[in-house]
């Protein structure tokens, strides 16, 4: 009973950050070289709710995107 650590524990390691690979893809996404290239996208969003919070979003992302909100009542009514 010495060793009181189950044996799995010692094979989980935790990682160091910032990971080399995130270095990488930092740097290199910042390299002066790179071209930029502003590509517009325009996602088909749904929203569940036309609570105050669903509407809300809906005003937000209708500038850019193309927006549906499904609702569950007939009408819209306060609560």
């Amino acid at each position: 009973m010495a060793n009181s650590v189950p044996a799995d524990r010692n094979l989980l390691k935790e990682p160091s950050y910032p990971s080399n690979c995130l270095h990488f893809i930092r740097s290199y996404a910042t390299d002066s070289t790179t071209q930029r290239i502003n590509i517009p996208v325009c996602l088909n969003v749904i929203i569940v709710g036309a609570g105050l919070g669903g509407l809300a979003t809906a005003i937000a992302l209708a500038r850019n995107h193309s927006v549906t909100i499904y609702e569950q009542a007939n009408q819209l009514a306060e609560a």
